[in-house]
């Protein structure tokens, strides 16, 4: 029952991920990155909030969808954004730069909420995380302005 549980959520998973690529890449040509990026922050964060509130397996299947949803957006424009932000020489060091830094904390944050997980419990887990998404979803909407970079 375990694997084919398992199976399903990966399925709902891969399957939002993929039909909401088609989307994605047709909003970010139109509207930009940043929208896409802002976007997925808040599937992002509607999928940690159902993580939190739902109580059957059937309500889970939703959580794998919006966070399937969000993985599609961040894979789109999370590092195509870069280079909206500099010119084509800078763009090496800047991909570098973001690779490393995000490297570093998804693996620091993993080991922490895993840590958490093993203490407490999955629920706290998912509220500091949907608090977290939450601040990083309005200081992406308030501080970051839309990159206008462009190189003709």
């Amino acid at each position: 029952m375990a694997s084919k549980t398992v199976a399903t959520f990966t399925v709902l998973l891969i399957a939002s991920q993929s039909l909401t690529n088609i989307l994605w890449g047709y909003l970010s040509d139109k509207y930009g990155h940043k929208l896409i990026i802002l976007l997925s922050s808040l599937f992002n964060g509607l999928g940690l909030l159902a993580a939190l509130l739902v109580n059957s397996l059937i309500e889970f299947y939703l959580v794998f969808i919006l966070t399937g949803i969000a993985l599609g957006g961040n894979k789109v424009s999370f590092m195509t954004i870069i280079s909206e932000f500099c010119s084509f020489e800078e763009r090496p060091t800047y991909i570098g730069i973001t690779n490393t830094i995000s490297g570093l904390t998804i693996t620091i944050v993993s080991l922490i909420g895993g840590l958490l997980v093993d203490l407490i419990n999955y629920e706290l887990v998912f509220a500091i995380s949907f608090i977290m998404v939450s601040i990083e979803t309005l200081m992406l909407l308030t501080k970051v302005k839309k990159p206008c970079y462009h190189e003709f």
